[in-house]
């Protein structure tokens, strides 16, 4: 599994909005100009886990997601616990309402 910033700055992706990058990427000219941090970037990158479960205990995941998702390697399920989008229309708490359901306060 590879992050679109990570596919990006590789060269991977082409035809991306300039815009979006410029705004939301900001960090692409400093890795850019630091080899060294690019370095351990794309390390950190290249080694990450989809998750991390300490057994018994909790799964850390990147993004909250039901647990149906949580400790699974199906595609489904490593998008769910890596990408969480909230609805700017909608109250944030209301999105969020499902890990109330799991104890979380």
């Amino acid at each position: 599994m590879k992050v679109l910033f990570y596919k990006y700055i590789r060269g991977e992706i082409k035809g991306a909005n300039q815009k979006i990058v410029d705004t939301y990427f900001d960090s692409i000219p400093v890795l850019k100009a630091n080899p060294e941090l690019l370095q351990k970037f794309n390390f950190l990158v290249e080694h990450a886990r989809p998750f991390y479960e300490l057994k018994g205990c909790f799964i850390a995941t990147h993004a909250p997601c039901k647990n149906k998702y949580l400790g699974k390697l199906d595609e489904k399920s490593l998008r769910k616990m890596r990408n969480f989008h909230l609805n700017r229309d909608m109250p944030t708490q209301e999105q969020l309402l499902f890990l109330k359901k799991r104890g979380f306060k």
